[in-house]
């Protein structure tokens, strides 16, 4: 259609020249090329052909790489956290007077921490990154720095824990034991560490810890009772957040970011044109930066970035029009959506929303995001058109932890009100619940299993199914663990059901006891069950119900005599409980 041939048609008598010469250096060196191909009939088989045979060239190459990579610098995350900062250095302009503000207060021993704080898109990663490689130049310090959402694994509370305390323990030279994987652990000899840190290390140690508030939400990571209140002399400590609401009760130093200068705004349009290869008059330039929105860095990124994937030259100022009649950045994605909606828009006879609006309300309505395979699973979306959708999509999402999800909140918002009026989001999340459901019942990824099925649960309010998920032996076990880890959302499951401890106990005794009928004589699953009695019996007494505690113990102990006999030794431990 000629929407789409309008993407890839020449803007100018100039790019068409650019394109004819690219061509032709094509032709004439086919030689040294690793394949040629002229037959595709359009250029979304050419994009396919060509990521085909780059990826069965490179992926030997890249494993190789990536694994000397490895090898050379010892720890393949710290790589990714270097070069983000990088990237999100040459993206920050300007700033001089609060980095000076900030190193002057640092020069002291015994400075307080600093947080950087101001609106979603103001810059403040962009500003830490900038700072620390200007600092790392300047000052004698060492540096420990962790960007929450560079990488898959950075998001989580562990490894923010876990990457400070080891580099904390080589600067100490102590061992690190990778046995310590616990918060409670972890935060303890982070505490004990900085206290050793302070006198090894006389000329100081400078900790950046950005982005707090997109930590995952898990082991109450957002309290911040795992960050310490106050530090050692020689300790400098800089996080960044949005949020305030705990920090606010400390008495550390505020650097706020507001609004950018117009001459550092065009700057960052400028460096986005430039990467991208496109370029806009100087009258559409001035419109965009006289845009009040557009004095918020990321509502300007949005807008040059939705701009860079417009085709038609002639219809940009129609564009730009669209663009600056959002009046802030949620409804400002939701132009991004609509053009993605109309990119991929069904095709004749094809029911359904469109395939966008089933990934993004798919990703909103999960609790922690959806991997890959989860989400082509639950979509049925096959990895050729995957390919091509994760291309377009690339730029809204990021991956924690091996999961993908929506990158910014105002576009989280931006989807519950493109797509989700009314109860859609319910609708969403009941595919979602039924998807995991197959997976308990098929015993596979009970991880993922554990922290998205009873969630969904609870946000659907449906009691049965909650109560029904929490009672099952697999999940409770892991619930249990979860709950010895400071993670509570078993307690918080059984006062969304709403059942008294008698009830609760009963619900736990016809599980037991459904599974113990299925095992039958199997004497290792028999064992296990057993020892998921004992935690149920032991869940209840801490819970404070000690009548009802009493049936799972005695359940656990006739299992027990079953299958060892009433004189056996291995009885003793749970007589004893």
């Amino acid at each position: 259609d000629q929407r789409s041939a309008n993407k890839f048609s020449p803007e100018s008598d100039h790019a068409a020249k650019l394109r004819d010469d690219l061509k032709m250096y094509v032709y004439e060196t086919s030689d040294y090329c690793l394949v040629r191909k002229n037959d595709y009939v359009d250029p979304e088989e050419g994009a396919r052909l060509m990521y085909e045979d780059l990826k069965r060239n490179l992926e030997p190459r890249v494993a190789i790489g990536a694994m000397e990579k490895k090898n050379r610098l010892g720890d393949a995350e710290a790589a990714q956290h270097e070069t983000y900062m990088n990237i999100r250095a040459k993206m920050f302009v300007g700033g001089e007077s609060t980095f000076a503000d900030m190193f002057h207060h640092l020069r002291n021993p015994t400075a307080s921490p600093i947080v950087v704080t101001g609106e979603h898109g103001t810059g403040k990663t962009s500003l830490l990154a900038n700072w620390v490689l200007q600092a790392k130049q300047t000052q004698p310090w060492k540096f420990i720095y962790h960007f929450v959402g560079c990488s898959s694994k950075s998001t989580t509370l562990i490894e923010i824990l876990t990457r400070v305390v080891k580099q904390l323990s080589a600067l100490c030279n102590e061992q690190f034991d990778p046995a310590m994987n616990e918060v409670s652990q972890l935060s303890a000899k982070f505490v004990t560490l900085l206290e050793l840190v302070s006198q090894h290390c006389k000329e100081g140690v400078c900790i950046i810890i950005d982005a707090l508030d997109e930590m995952q939400d898990e082991h109450r990571a957002h309290e911040l009772s795992w960050l310490p209140k106050d530090v050692p002399p020689n300790i400098k400590l800089i996080v960044s957040t949005v949020d305030m609401t705990e920090l606010r009760k400390r008495n550390w130093k505020t650097v706020s970011i507001s609004s950018l200068p117009r001459v550092t705004l065009s700057q960052i349009m400028e460096n986005l044109l430039s990467t991208r290869g496109k370029e806009l008059s100087v009258k559409q330039k001035d419109r965009i930066l006289a845009n009040e929105a557009c004095g918020n860095a990321l509502h300007l990124i949005v807008v040059v970035s939705e701009l860079c994937q417009h085709g038609d030259f002639f219809l940009l100022d129609k564009k730009i029009d669209e663009c600056l009649a959002a009046k802030n950045t949620i409804e400002l994605y939701q132009v991004v959506l609509q053009r993605l909606d109309e990119d991929f828009k069904p095709k004749a006879g094809e029911k359904g929303p469109g395939i966008i609006a089933d990934v993004m309300t798919a990703l909103f309505a999960a609790r922690n995001g959806l991997s890959e395979p989860e989400l082509l699973e639950t979509l049925d979306i096959d990895q050729t058109k995957w390919s091509r959708l994760y291309f377009a999509l690339e730029e809204l999402l990021m991956a924690r932890s091996g999961l993908l999800c929506i990158r910014r909140h105002q576009l989280r918002e931006a989807v519950k009100r493109h797509y989700l009026t009314g109860n859609k989001v319910d609708e969403v999340r009941k595919r979602l619940a039924n998807y995991f459901e197959d997976k308990l019942h098929n015993d596979q990824s009970m991880y993922r299993v554990l922290t998205e099925l009873p969630w969904l649960y609870e946000q659907l309010k449906d009691a049965n199914p909650l109560r029904r998920c929490i009672t099952d032996p697999r999940i409770f076990s892991l619930l249990c663990i979860e709950l010895a880890m400071g993670n509570y959302d078993l307690l918080r499951y059984w006062r969304t059901v709403g059942d008294t401890p008698e009830q609760i106990a009963d619900s736990y005794m016809k599980s037991l006891e459904r599974q113990l009928q299925s095992i039958k004589d199997d004497q290792q699953e028999m064992e296990e069950l057993s020892t998921t009695c004992m935690r149920v019996g032991q869940y209840l007494a801490e819970a404070g119900y000690y009548r009802e505690a009493t049936r799972p113990f005695f359940k656990s102990l006739a299992i027990l005599e079953g299958i060892h006999g009433k004189s056996s030794p291995k009885l003793a431990h749970c007589l004893s409980s």
